[in-house]
């Protein structure tokens, strides 16, 4: 697709309009549809004594959309306590906020070393026991969608895919113009490129101690 088919995103009208909204939802609507490597990302913040319950932005985050949940591959929250080093580092396990909450969640029990986790309804991070003190968590969440809006923004997505991202675009395209004739070799590309795309960014799932091929 020519870059100088559309001289800016910012004021653009009629089809061109509708061409530049296209590739914003399809963009989006991708970067949604799975847990994709490259919206994976690692963080490091520090509990707070006497706190159980974290957001994104308490822990620091600014881009956060959700956290990753723990598979048999993956426990995806650690902590250490900072006087001791990340030599004292320890995952600690997911467990369900219905266990979290009947145990952790109402009445009162003795601040420790949390041992466990559990994602609440509101999305927030729930740490069980509370911390006893800042100890430094370590894990890993899912980047909130990223909106494109200006001439200069360039998707986080690989390169290699950006191209999916337009043609998606053009097959909308094309359905709003009840161009279908034209439709077929965008719809096979198109195809070919998300098969791509989920075998190179999606995680690797394991069975038996091995990956599946």
């Amino acid at each position: 697709m020519p870059a100088s088919s559309i001289a800016s995103v910012a004021g653009a009208t009629g089809k061109a309009e509708k061409l530049v909204n296209w590739i914003n939802q399809s963009y989006r609507n991708i970067q949604n549809e799975r847990d994709w490597n490259w919206m994976r990302r690692e963080f490091t913040a520090p509990l707070l004594d006497g706190t159980a319950r974290y957001d994104g932005i308490t822990l620091g985050i600014t881009d956060f959309g959700y956290w990753v949940e723990e598979t048999p591959e993956l426990m995806p929250f650690s902590l250490y306590d900072p006087d001791r080093g990340v030599s004292d580092e320890h995952e600690i396990r997911q467990v369900s906020y219905e266990y979290w909450f009947a145990t952790y969640g109402r009445g009162s029990h003795d601040h420790q070393r949390p041992i466990c986790c559990a994602v609440a309804p509101d999305g927030r991070l729930c740490f069980g026991p509370t911390p006893n003190k800042a100890y430094v968590l370590r894990g890993v969440y899912i980047r909130s969608p990223q909106e494109l809006v200006a001439n200069t923004d360039v998707p986080i997505m690989p390169a290699r895919f950006h191209d999916l991202i337009w043609i998606e675009a053009i097959v909308k395209l094309h359905a709003h113009d009840d161009a279908f004739e034209s439709m077929g070799a965008h719809q096979m590309e198109m195809i070919r490129l998300r098969h791509l795309l989920e075998g190179k960014e999606l995680p690797e799932v394991r069975l038996g101690g091995g990956p599946v091929a």
